[in-house]
């Protein structure tokens, strides 16, 4: 056989079917590679870096997170692997929804208009600012970055949450949110003018977190940008998988990289400047300056990697401490305080004193300021072993949202990512997604919405071809 005709069957061998979908599989698996990285990094920091954690449960601690984590990944692969892979025509096949270019284009154009319109809203309400000034917003966006401490006590204050505007703004937050990864997502395909109101929403997004004194706004669009960028990049490699074409376009990923590294230092030096003032108020735990961590990192960086230890890592130390505590099952309200608060006004009976992190204050875990990881939220409702089930199929829905975004590209699909890579992020802090009204509202009302689209779509195909018979 020839040379020729050798790289010639190689190249019919890559491009069978099953080749394809097998790297179209590895393709889909980048999203799970990163949420894995991020969790050995937080347990890194647990374990070797300056933070020194008194009377914890390491043997409990260490084999349920790694469970949880197994359980999570053998979620998504078993998804991935499950999952119908289209190739050739059938791959590039869109939603109902997504099927009309310019109905598209102008739904775009219409989510960001509501949601320039629904941000300024909530930046006054949440800010206080009577009459939006850019001034004022500037003024108090100044003395957020200035005084950190002062801005996040005073977000406690402003009686910001109740109302008919705070009840506006949840029921309108499934639009509202969508509006920042979808922005993202049509970015290129924008003209100029929308570009900028893109920038600007954005813009009061992060001011108004900033005037709070808090870090998660900041963090949450940082890791909608990023999880566009990493979705985009896994379209390109899909598109492109049986095509050199692909390996040209990879040089364009380092702007992408530099943008991400840009974000990162962005965000990181903000959290910095901002946990600074309130991070040293636990007494369950010490500073070592003698950790590993301590010793091979810069000098300039131990006050972030300080700061970082006990912000992304305090959760796991309040989850150690649970097998001390015992269960009170709450029938899927304990995961969340907004269900818990609304149960509670409800029932006119705290909810709260029956969950993991009421009792740990005994331990002198205050569960007011001190954090306790998705896990521990979860097992309110389920106990701690039942979390392993949950993060089983929370690893499926996962994947399941990756391929749709991926391989689909559904358009209702871009904003749950987002809502899954956020919830990833806060696994070691809490619940984050289901115990905030807007993110809770936005995730299962566009959930439940495209459940609701699927079935009409199986339905209408389901008719015509029996029309067909």
């Amino acid at each position: 056989m020839t040379e020729k005709q050798m790289l010639e069957t190689k190249s019919d061998q890559s491009n069978n079917p099953q080749s394809i979908r097998n790297r179209t599989r590895f393709n889909l698996l980048k999203p799970l590679l990163v949420a894995e990285i991020y969790f050995i990094f937080t347990l890194i920091l647990y374990t070797f870096g300056p933070t020194t954690w008194i009377n914890t449960n390491p043997y409990f601690l260490y084999t349920f997170l790694l469970l949880y984590q197994l359980f999570f990944s053998f979620g998504y692969l078993y998804e991935i692997n499950k999952a119908r892979i289209p190739i050739g025509l059938d791959s590039k096949k869109e939603n109902l929804i997504t099927s009309n270019s310019i109905k598209i284009k102008r739904f775009i154009k219409f989510i960001i208009i509501f949601g320039i319109i629904m941000t300024s809203i909530s930046t006054i309400t949440y800010t206080n600012i009577s009459i939006f000034s850019l001034s004022a917003l500037i003024d108090q966006t100044i003395n957020g970055i200035t005084n950190p401490l002062s801005a996040y006590k005073e977000s406690f204050g402003g009686g910001s949450e109740g109302g008919i505007i705070f009840l506006i703004i949840v029921l309108t937050s499934p639009i509202t949110w969508a509006a920042f990864p979808l922005s993202v997502v049509y970015f290129k395909r924008l003209n100029i003018s929308y570009k900028v109101l893109v920038i600007i929403m954005f813009s009061l997004e992060a001011m108004r977190w900033i005037i709070m004194g808090r870090n998660k706004g900041v963090f949450d669009l940082a890791i909608i940008i990023i999880s566009i960028i990493l979705i985009r990049k896994m379209q390109n490699k899909h598109e492109n998988i049986n095509n050199e074409v692909f390996k040209k376009r990879e040089t364009k990923g380092k702007k992408n990289i530099l943008l991400i590294l840009i974000l990162l230092t962005l965000c990181i030096s903000y959290f910095t400047n901002a946990i600074g003032d309130r991070t040293n108020n636990h007494s369950y735990y010490s500073v070592n300056m003698d950790a590993p961590l301590m010793k091979i990192s810069p000098e300039f960086f131990h006050p972030t990697l300080i700061y970082l230890t006990s912000y992304l890592t305090q959760g796991y130390y309040a989850f150690s401490r649970i097998i001390e505590i015992q269960w009170t099952p709450m029938f899927g309200i304990g995961n969340s305080m907004f269900l818990m608060s609304n149960f509670s006004d409800l029932f006119n009976n705290d909810m709260f004193q029956y969950t993991y992190q009421s009792k740990l204050a005994l331990k002198g875990i205050n569960p007011m300021s001190a954090w306790h990881s998705y896990y521990t939220w979860i097992a309110n409702d389920v106990h701690w072993i039942g979390v392993l089930i949950i993060m089983f199929l929370l690893g499926r829905f996962f994947a399941f949202v990756v391929k749709k975004c991926v391989v689909e590209k559904e358009i209702i699909a871009y904003p749950l990512l987002c809502l899954m890579f956020i919830l990833i992020f806060y696994f070691p802090g809490n619940n984050q997604v289901f115990s905030q009204p807007v993110t809770f509202m936005a995730f299962w009302v566009l959930s439940l919405y495209w459940l609701m689209i699927k079935k009409r779509i199986v339905f209408t195909r389901s008719v015509w071809g029996m029309a067909d018979k």
